[in-house]
């Protein structure tokens, strides 16, 4: 299920907690991710407390709905934000700009890897383009709020050194993707 939701000048199809994996969202887009139905029960679902699933309408490359293809995303937050509430505020036609303020949109990458140790892990990353179409600028001033909070996971967890790239969430490997 998803539900359009305009936060902070951004449009975003949100989706609230959900056992399947979403493939199209209501208006006929169809949905792409880079992991399978196994990697979204086994290890996206379980970890669901401080992220949700995004699908961004825009931009529209043609006006056909069956050749429109969007990137399933995610808005990560850091702030223990109650999420099931908000999916209920989300429903409701309730959620404000204060709910999203804390929340930066991310992309699951099913390897990160330290290229000091070779560690290699599951993650969110931060999505580094323009990717609040509509707020120009948002991306930016999140990822600085979350450099200046420590939100973000910056060094190896193994040994120590720098990652180099946004993460904010990393998940057990344990589980086959």
């Amino acid at each position: 299920m998803f539900i359009k939701v305009i936060a902070e000048s951004a449009e975003y199809w949100y989706s609230p907690k959900v056992d399947e994996l979403p493939h199209m969202t209501p208006d006929g887009i169809k949905i792409s991710h880079n992991f399978t139905s196994q990697t979204w029960r086994g290890i996206l679902v379980p970890n669901m407390s401080d992220f949700r699933a995004v699908v961004s309408p825009y931009p529209i490359v043609s006006s056909t709905p069956a050749l429109q293809v969007r990137p399933l995303q995610f808005l990560h937050w850091d702030d223990n934000l109650d999420l099931e509430l908000l999916d209920k505020k989300v429903i409701g036609t309730l959620a404000n700009d204060g709910d999203f303020i804390n929340s930066i949109k991310v992309e699951f990458h099913p390897t990160v890897q330290c290229r000091h140790c070779n560690w290699e892990g599951i993650g969110l990353v931060v999505d580094t383009g323009d990717s609040y179409i509509g707020a120009y600028g948002l991306g930016r001033e999140k990822l600085n709020r979350r450099y200046e909070r420590g939100g973000l996971i910056e060094t190896c967890p193994v040994c120590g050194e720098a990652l180099g790239i946004g993460i904010v969430k990393i998940f057990p490997n344990n589980v086959n993707t």
